[in-house]
Parts: structure tokens; C-alpha cells; sequence
């Protein structure tokens, strides 16, 4: 909706930058010999995320946001900039008033200039103007989110709007009548609104993804359209003997995603996986693999032997809380875990992690020798009994409560060099971003 509370309008705001550059100019990260481009993140992040609520929100506002443009010019409807400038006026005073600071330092967080905002701010006064007149408001009647609500329903309705991918070109995120909005935009608007954290890491994805392109170019590896449809039917079989499936399609799945197969194959997650495995067939062969495991059976042992399914609760050590003030915290929290249903609400309402919050504790499979975590963590998972909450373990500024709920049997076979494959090609792939110096143009 455009019309809508002036604070709350700074959440809504147009795609970002012109042309497709973001806040620190047309590239998004960059790395020895390359980049990743603003227009990139954009596509890839409408390809990604389209269905779900950051990109509902954004198609929304970029669909009202344009019927609003197109009912002003035909009715010939403007505001005057002095009403405008009231607009800005109000907005700086409430984020002062909320210890926020100026109007223009807020908007540089989001990505956008006064200028930006003044013509947002236009729009939303247009919006206001429009809706009153159609519903037969007064000047000075309150208009409620509903009647925003059923402005937009009607004129989406005259305007025809279509928003179903399956529907539209591969390209297109919505079209009204003879107009349309194109995915590029989608990615732009919904860039607004995605954390930080969220924003690096599908940048940091990107980038490996052309630093393998890249790789495999020097191996003599491509990904075909033959590797693309062997991949997708093997997609499509394991979505059709998996009971818990329930008989969905793979389509019928990425539909409920509010995606298409398109943006399934061409989105460069789908692309990195494939030559992460082509990669891996060509670097570590089933031969190499096998003499390795033979020569240090113990060290692989550790890497992808017997695995245990981990839940974690994160409670940093701060200035204004202590190691052994976060200790006690943990120890009463723990007293009142009975199993893995109360361990993860624990974990949701309370983890100072923002991947075990959001994942209810669930930091999946751990080997005995897992990268990326200390050696205190790992014995203490190693030597928790299932379905018991481990005591605090104190590491440099977090302390943890652990819950293990399945011991896996260590893989055999196929499927133990193929685990071995994985583990070499992510080790190999951290190498690989760390050695070309990834740096990000933005936070």
C-alpha cells in the first residue's frame, strides 16, 4: 500500500538506486579478476524469494505503486511540492522525536535519497487523494488500512493485474493491462527490506558461484542443458517416491513458492550445485578418495564418520553480563527443558544466534572433527547421552546448552566416498573465496 503513516512508510520504499546500482555504486561485491553486480543480486534475489512474504510485500507495494502513477496521469491528479514538503517535514520530526536521527541518515540505511523519498512521499499523498475521492471521503475523514486495502483491491481488479509467475514470461514479476514489472524490479524493491546477514550471504553465494564457473572453465568443466535435465529429473524422482511428499511435484512444490521451473534452473544456487558436483568428480576422484581413506582411516573418520543431530541455545558473554552471570542463565534455562519440544521454543524465543533462533536450535549433523566448531563444543555433543540437555559449555563470549537427538552410523561405501567428496569440495570452495579476497561493497 502507498498511502499509508509516514514512519511507516520509510519500510516501503522504491527499487534501489538507478540503473540498477546499490549503495556503493553498480557492483555489490567484488574479487580477484571479477564481480557481482547489483542487477545480478536483484534477479537472483527475485528468482530465490519471489513467493515468499519479502517478495509478496514488495510485488505489492511495486504493483499499487504503479497503478497509483497510472490513475494520477489519467486523471491529471498532482500535489503541490508544498504539501510535499509538509510530508517530509512530519517524517524528520517523528524520527527525532524517536531518537533516530535526521531524515536523510535514516534513508541511507535504506538505500535512498531525499530525492527518492520526496517522490515516494508524492505518491503516497497522490494515493490519499485518489482513495478519497473514489470512496467518497472527506478532507479531513481518517482513512483506515481497510479502505486502503479495498481501493487497491478494486483498482488491481480494473488494471487486470496478473502475479502468478506460471503465468507471466520468465522475465516478469506482475503485468497491469499493457504494463508490466519486470523481475529486476521485484529484486530491487525487496533488496530494501532483507537483513544484512541475509543480503551477504546469498552476495557470498554469488560470488563462489562465479569463482566455480570460473574453476571449471580452467578443468575443462561445463554445465550442459544435458547436466541441467539430469539434475531436474533427479529432483522430480526423489519428490515422487518420498512419502513425505505426499505425491507433489516438484512444480507443484517451487508453485507454492510462488516460482516457476525457470527460475528454478537459471537461479545460481540451482547452477552452483551442479558444478559444485562436476567439480568434485573431476578434483577428487573415487580412486583418490579411496587411497586417501586407506592411508588415515581415523582422520576421515573424524571428518564424516559417526555423526550426531545437534540442537544448540546461544547466550553471548557481554560487558553487562558475564561468563559466569551467562553460565547461571543457561543452568536455569536447562532446568526447565523436559525434551526437544521445550529445547526448541527455548531456543526460538531465547538463542542470541540469529541461525539457531531461527531454526529452533537445529544446527544439523556433527562429526567428531567438524570445521568451524571448538573442540569444547564438539566432546561435550560427543559425549551427551540422547534426549539429555548437556550442561552450559563456556567458549570465548557465547555459553551453550546442547541437545542431541539421533546418533547416525558412520556411511559406507558410495555413500562414504561420496561424503568424503563433500567434505573436500567445501573445504576446497572456502579456499577458493578466501584466496581471490571476496570483499563486499556493502554491510
Amino acid at each position: 500500500m502507498i498511502a499509508i503513516p509516514a514512519t511507516v512508510l520509510l519500510l516501503l520504499c522504491p527499487a534501489a538506486g538507478q540503473g540498477g546500482e546499490g549503495p556503493g555504486g553498480r557492483q555489490a561485491v567484488i574479487y580477484d579478476g571479477g564481480s557481482v553486480s547489483w542487477s545480478d543480486f536483484y534477479l537472483e534475489l527475485a528468482r530465490r524469494h519471489r513467493g515468499k512474504q519479502l517478495g509478496k510485500n514488495a510485488l505489492d507495494h511495486l504493483v499499487n505503486k504503479l497503478i497509483v502513477e497510472l490513475e494520477a496521469k489519467k486523471r491529471e491528479l498532482d500535489v503541490p511540492g508544498s504539501e510535499v514538503d509538509k510530508r517530509l517535514a512530519l517524517v524528520e520530526k517523528q524520527l527525532k522525536a524517536q531518537g533516530k536521527g535526521s531524515l536523510a541518515a535514516f534513508l541511507a540505511k535504506r538505500w535512498m535519497t531525499i530525492d527518492e523519498f520526496r517522490e515516494m512521499s508524492r505518491l503516497s499523498l497522490l494515493n490519499e487523494k485518489l482513495t478519497r475521492k473514489d470512496l467518497g471521503l472527506g478532507p479531513t475523514d481518517r482513512i483506515t488500512s481497510s479502505q486502503y486495502a479495498l481501493w487497491s483491491k478494486e483498482m488491481q481488479g480494473r488494471y487486470a493485474v496478473v502475479t502468478d509467475a506460471n503465468s507471466l514470461p520468465a522475465d516478469t514479476a506482475a503485468r497491469l493491462k499493457d504494463h508490466t514489472i519486470t523481475l529486476m524490479e521485484l529484486g530491487g524493491e525487496m533488496a530494501r527490506n532483507l537483513n544484512a546477514k541475509d543480503r551477504r550471504s546469498i552476495l557470498q553465494q554469488m560470488a563462489a558461484y562465479r569463482l566455480l564457473r570460473r574453476e571449471a572453465k580452467k578443468l575443462g568443466v561445463e554445465v550442459t542443458a544435458a547436466n541441467i535435465e539430469a539434475e531436474v529429473a533427479k529432483r522430480r524422482a526423489l519428490f515422487a517416491r518420498d512419502p513425505k511428499f505426499k505425491g507433489v511435484t516438484l512444480e507443484d512444490f517451487l508453485h507454492l513458492q510462488g516460482r516457476t521451473l525457470s527460475d528454478f534452473e537459471n537461479g545460481e544456487a540451482f547452477r552452483a550445485q551442479l558444478y559444485v558436483s562436476l567439480i568434485g568428480e573431476h578434483k577428487f576422484s573415487t580412486a583418490k578418495l579411496e587411497s586417501e581413506y586407506t592411508t588415515n582411516p581415523s582422520l576421515w573418520a573424524g571428518r564424516v564418520g559417526v555423526s550426531r543431530r545437534v540442537f544448540r541455545i546461544v547466550f553471548r558473554v557481554t560487558k553487562d553480563r558475564n561468563a559466569d552471570q551467562t553460565r547461571d542463565l543457561c543452568n536455569k534455562i536447562a532446568a526447565k527443558i523436559k525434551d526437544l519440544k521445550t529445547f526448541q521454543l527455548y531456543a526460538q524465543r531465547l538463542s542470541e544466534d540469529l541461525v539457531t533462533a531461527k531454526r529452533a536450535g537445529d544446527i544439523g549433523d556433527l562429526h567428531r572433527n567438524q570445521p568451524h566448531y571448538s573442540e569444547a563444543l564438539l566432546s561435550a555433543a560427543f559425549a551427551l547421552p540422547v534426549g539429555r540437555v548437556s550442561q552450559p559449555i563456556v567458549e570465548p563470549d557465547v555459553v551453550s546448552l546442547l541437545f542431541v537427538t539421533e546418533v547416525k552410523p558412520a556411511p559406507k561405501g558410495k555413500e562414504l566416498i561420496a561424503a568424503m567428496r563433500r567434505f573436500s569440495m567445501a573445504t576446497w570452495l572456502e579456499e577458493l573465496v578466501r584466496s581471490n579476497n571476496v570483499r563486499f561493497m556493502t554491510n
